[in-house]
């Protein structure tokens, strides 16, 4: 555990899992347990805004394109009743 930890391979949670994130150059895609948001913010003013289930359909994976001066990132995941889990930051350079 405490590999993991130092490593930044863990994120926290209140119910939702996330699966897995990928960052390919400036895209990042999000995969995590049935979902309402995904948000992938940080490190500049101009994020890209959340992911949201508007029809009903719970959300699985999630693709978004960060800002050309977004450093760094952490992916936020809400599911249906409105639990959270967090990723650890990480520098976008850096990739997972």
């Amino acid at each position: 555990i405490l590999t993991a930890l130092r490593a930044g391979h863990f994120y926290c949670s209140t119910g939702p899992e996330i699966h897995d994130i990928a960052v390919h150059g400036r895209e990042v895609t999000v995969r995590c347990s049935p979902a309402r948001s995904v948000y992938v913010t940080g490190g500049y003013n101009h994020c890209p805004p959340g992911v949201h289930a508007w029809d009903g359909e719970p959300l699985t994976e999630v693709t978004v394109q960060l800002h050309p001066r977004q450093e760094y990132l952490r992916v936020e995941v809400v599911d249906l009743q409105g639990n959270s889990a967090w990723s650890q930051p990480f520098w976008v350079s850096s990739g997972l």
